[in-house]
């Protein structure tokens, strides 16, 4: 399972870019796989404020996880056996709501919703 928390600040931070954490250099080192990331959102959501920006950055970032692991030769083995299922979670604190990211519909949807449907 891959986790996105909402509102954590790391993909606010990783937005605003590294000259803004030039004088934290181990959390600019920590944000650096998000540079990928903030790249797409940055070509496509262009008009997006900050705050949205954020918030499709950490569900983005989820969605990058579970393609990471996916990686892996032992995990796609396991995969292929159907011994192995990845979901990706994203936790949104304020509400105490969880989504699934669904691969098939390339969203996400409400875990109770996603359970029913798979």
């Amino acid at each position: 399972m891959s986790a996105g928390i909402q509102t954590v600040g790391g993909c606010a931070a990783a937005l605003q870019g590294p000259k803004k954490l030039e004088q934290l250099p181990f959390t600019q080192h920590y944000l650096k796989p998000l540079e990928c990331v903030k790249e797409k959102i940055e070509a496509a959501q262009s008009d997006m404020d900050e705050r949205s920006k954020a918030r499709l950055m950490e569900k983005m970032n989820v969605i990058e996880q579970v393609e990471h692991l996916k990686s892996y030769p032992q995990i796609q083995e396991r995969l292929k056996r159907g011994e192995l299922e990845i979901e990706g979670w994203y936790y949104d604190i304020k509400s105490g709501s969880v989504s699934v990211y669904d691969e098939s519909t390339d969203s996400f949807c409400v875990s109770d919703e996603y359970q029913n449907v798979h």
